[in-house]
């Protein structure tokens, strides 16, 4: 299919009539002539952009025309669900999500920052079947090492702070060793 002239700019559109599909059986390549923030765009009924591709610094915003990274997912949303990898069993070992900066020097690998939460839980880890092996694993093999391996720290001297810095609890044998 050839969209007229290859010399003006004009569109080729492909509808599917009522709630039909437009379907590509075969290699689905779409490559633009110039490099642009804005190249691909999905879009809702409204023609509100809920996906962008910018093929000019390489990334893809979900919810955000103008990404600042790889991946950046933008949401309005109040009830949560943002962000969500799910593993259904298709694998029965392995890794679910991995996250490897080979190249960073300086920085943080992974920060969670909830700076408006006031009630719930900042970060949930549930690891109900684990028999063998750890559900947290803190390891480190640098020689040079010359800070902490886990910082926590409670900052503000409010007198509202009156909860506890760690909690460990054990319902069976288990001891803090």
């Amino acid at each position: 299919i050839v969209s007229g002239d290859p010399n003006q700019n004009l569109p080729l559109v492909l509808t599917a009539a009522g709630t039909g599909n437009v379907t590509v059986n075969d290699t689905f390549l779409v490559q633009d002539t110039t490099d642009s923030t804005t190249a691909y765009q999905f879009q809702n009924a409204a023609g509100t952009t809920i996906m962008n591709i910018d093929t000019t610094n390489s990334r893809v915003g979900i919810g955000d025309t103008s990404p600042d990274a790889v991946l950046d997912i933008d949401s309005t949303g109040t009830s949560g669900g943002d962000f969500l990898i799910t593993n259904t069993g298709v694998g029965t070992s392995g890794s679910v999500a991995t996250i490897t900066a080979n190249s960073l020097t300086t920085g943080d690998v992974f920060t969670i920052n909830a700076n408006a939460l006031t009630t719930g839980i900042g970060q949930s880890m549930v690891v109900n079947a684990l028999t063998s092996g750890n559900a947290i694993d803190i390891a480190s093999s640098s020689t040079g090492m010359t800070g902490q391996l886990l910082d926590v720290t409670l900052s503000g001297s409010n007198a509202a702070n009156t909860g506890s810095i760690a909690r460990i609890t054990s319902s069976g044998t288990s001891s803090l060793t």
